[in-house]
């Protein structure tokens, strides 16, 4: 939920992938099927909250969270719900200027939310809550881009961060998962407190990393688990999602 980058995929598609940087004591589940509230959704979990960073529907929507909307925030002592759970409850709106007109934001903490809308074309939109107001804009999906949460990174971190990324894309990108996967793990200058893998003290760290690749009605998952280092990996049609092989847990 930290770090999250968009790749325009071939005609129609797109890359999302995103590096996860929390506490390593916080417990999570690897990415398994979900009935939400009679949506089949798939996601990773975070076992405290009961919320996620990263899901998507498997037909028309994928979405990710990062916390902080511009500038990091003064935490209060307790806040209504968790921004995980919004996210989740994001999927019971028809669209994104619904859930922007309908939802109660008061008392969730700062975010930004990242929507990709992907039925017949890809869409790429951006959400961020401050606190006190909503900030909505559709980006252009045929441009590559960087965010980092904004409560672990100032801007002149996030601007460098950015600078790797553009750096990557002029040199060595390459338009498959593999390559930007590659960048996720390797990415940054050698600070380890601030590069894509990150470690601060033992106490924050990069946990995990998931990516979702969308093309033509075909939808792939790949998430490692960097603490126990253990991959997971999902590819399924569209048509095909909600009649998979698993058992849906339900929510």
């Amino acid at each position: 939920m930290c770090t999250l980058t968009y790749i325009p995929y071939k005609s129609n598609g797109f890359i999302l992938t995103t590096n996860r940087d929390e506490s390593g004591s916080r417990p999570t589940v690897s990415p398994m099927y979900y009935n939400h509230k009679g949506e089949v959704l798939l996601y990773p979990r975070d076992l405290e909250a009961s919320g996620t960073w990263m899901a998507s529907n498997g037909s028309n929507t994928t979405i990710c969270l990062l916390n902080g909307a511009f500038v990091r925030h003064q935490r209060e002592m307790k806040y209504r719900k968790s921004r995980g759970v919004m996210a989740l409850e994001y999927f019971g709106y028809s669209d994104t200027l619904e859930f922007i007109r309908d939802y109660y934001f008061k008392g969730i903490e700062p975010f930004t939310l990242i929507v990709v809308k992907h039925d017949n074309s890809v869409q790429l939109q951006e959400l961020r809550w401050d606190g006190t107001s909503i900030h909505f804009r559709v980006l252009p999906e045929s441009d590559p881009r960087m965010w980092s949460s904004a409560t672990l990174y100032p801007q002149n971190i996030w601007k460098k961060r950015e600078s790797w990324f553009k750096d990557w894309l002029e040199t060595k990108f390459e338009s498959t998962q593999n390559s930007i996967l590659e960048f996720h793990h390797n990415g940054g200058g050698g600070d380890e407190r601030n590069d894509l893998i990150m470690n601060r003290d033992g106490k924050v760290m990069t946990v995990s990393i998931t990516s979702i690749k969308w093309e033509d009605a075909h939808l792939e998952l790949y998430y490692e688990d960097l603490l126990n280092d253990k991959i997971s990996h999902f590819s399924y049609r569209k048509d095909n999602f909600s009649s998979n092989p698993f058992q849906c847990a339900q929510e």
